[in-house]
């Protein structure tokens, strides 16, 4: 569950420094707190996911596992 709460949280942090470096200086001061609103909504919605691949799915690591497995014939 842990995973599912950090990986976005970590990505919406990094994020946030970027609006905070290059979106205002490419778009304008008055497209930063946009971006962060559809940062905060992209944020969320990964959350939500990766909760729902946790508690009703086989879970994120599981998830990840498989892409090396060979296929079942």
């Amino acid at each position: 569950m842990g995973l599912a709460i950090m990986f976005p949280l970590h990505g919406h942090i990094g994020m946030n420094l970027v609006a905070t470096d290059y979106v205002g200086k490419f778009f304008g001061k008055g497209a930063v707190g946009p971006f962060r609103v559809g940062l905060a909504g992209f944020t969320g919605l990964t959350m939500l996911g990766l909760l729902k691949l946790n508690l009703s799915g086989p879970g994120i690591t599981e998830s990840v596992k498989c892409f090396w497995r060979p296929k079942a014939a």
